[in-house]
């Protein structure tokens, strides 16, 4: 029963926000830790997004877990471990078992070199089920943020001597958003050059380029390495070099929604999953003429709509009309911040620019008009809090029916 009711939540919260994949929560008390297993489908491959351990009341689950495969339930911390709370970050152990594969079983008491060792508490975990078709592993080529995934070419299982280069373009406005999720690398070697502050060369590194410019150099196998970056144009280069076949992972990395600019009189609140924009008082978006419109980070890496500016309500008409004088000259007086729009039919991705005098068909109009307003999310929640109850109602009576008080599943 418990099974069913959270695959209708799930159903919902899927339709609701717009999301092909989803991040994938799992939370598990401290016994659990010799034997923790992750699985995706047989044309997936695993992310790792969150791992860590702590016995913090304020970082704890948010739920439990209990199915037939895991009986156990969570302990209370007393009140010294509240007061002394202890976290440990579990990414790099995770990432040397189960990145990129397509299912792991790892062992966190022979693995991994607990940190918080005295404490009990709750093992946090976040992996997404990456489609394999959206596994970038080749070298040299310039990328869109439409791409999600990239890894180079041998990840999980090794690297060859390459000079790989992946180049990544935005629109102009726009900033490229990356996320580091593994780096394992061969350890920096030790040489007596003097111009090295601490006698220690990264042969095999990553570079990450931006403006021309060396920003940031990383190898080895640390926790550091896992890091987010902005660009500060609307390119950026990932340079990664190896000097020699290596049986080590290499890199895997993440395009990330960048943060799109508040639209001119207005203003935007964003996090992880969308970002809501609205125009002030007595202005409307130039592109739809509503007052606000929430975007959607799909498989977060590419917002699902664009942001133009705010304009005066009274100046709507005139606005598009003086868009339609066959001028394409583009000498607009503000920028607008570019970004795919998309639509799915027959499984493949139509993409609806409306720079440049390309309005979105009215069909697809309604359709986001209606996915975005709020009334629909409320909508949906009583709809599916309906359900539940006919549900429960159905499963009472049916079991008082023939003398059972026993509605479980």
């Amino acid at each position: 029963m418990n099974k069913f009711f959270i695959l209708i939540i799930v159903l919902f919260l899927n339709f609701g926000k717009g999301r092909l994949e989803i991040i994938l929560e799992r939370c598990l008390p401290k016994a659990d830790m010799e034997n923790i297993s992750i699985k995706c489908s047989s044309n997936e491959v695993i992310a790792i997004r969150e791992a860590f351990f702590t016995s913090s009341m304020v970082d704890q689950c948010r739920f439990i877990a209990n199915d037939d495969d895991n009986k156990t339930s969570m302990q209370k911390i007393n009140s010294q471990q509240q007061q002394q709370s202890c976290t440990d970050d579990l990414r790099l152990t995770l990432n040397s078992k189960c990145s990129g594969h397509q299912a792991c079983r790892v062992n966190l008491r022979k693995s991994h070199n607990n940190q918080c060792s005295g404490y009990d508490g709750w093992i946090n975990l976040k992996y997404i089920c990456v489609p394999k078709i959206k596994m970038n592993s080749y070298c040299n080529i310039k990328l869109t943020d439409s791409f999600g995934y990239v890894s180079n070419p041998g990840y999980p299982k090794f690297y060859p001597p390459y000079d790989c280069k992946w180049k990544i373009i935005g629109y102009p406005g726009q900033r490229i958003q990356i996320e580091i999720l593994d780096l394992s690398l061969k350890e920096p070697r030790f040489t007596s050059n003097k111009k090295l502050l601490n006698n220690y060369e990264c042969t095999d590194n990553l570079a990450i380029i931006d403006q021309n410019i060396r920003r940031i150099i990383l190898c080895g196998e640390l926790k550091s390495n896992l890091i987010e970056y902005r660009s500060k144009s609307n390119e950026l280069v990932i340079d990664f070099r190896s000097f020699e076949f290596s049986p080590t992972r290499g890199i895997f990395f993440l395009i990330d929604c960048p943060t799109l600019r508040p639209p001119s009189n207005g203003y935007m609140y964003r996090n992880q999953s969308y970002a809501y924009y609205n125009c002030y008082f007595n202005y409307v978006f130039e592109d739809t003429g509503q007052t606000s419109k929430i975007l959607f980070c799909e498989y977060e890496t590419y917002w699902n709509g664009t942001v133009t500016r705010c304009i005066a309500k009274e100046n709507t008409t005139n606005e598009i009309d003086a868009n339609d004088d066959g001028d394409d000259n583009g000498d607009d007086d503000e920028p607008i911040e570019k970004a795919y729009a998309l639509s799915h039919q027959r499984n493949d991705l139509i993409k609806y620019d409306q720079i440049n005098n390309h309005p979105t068909p009215q069909i697809i109009t309604k359709i986001d008009d209606f996915l975005t307003n709020p009334l629909t999310f409320i909508i949906i929640g009583i709809i599916s809090l309906s359900i539940i109850i006919i549900i429960i109602a159905i499963i009472i009576h049916s079991n008082y029916r023939y003398g059972s008080t026993d509605i479980s599943i």
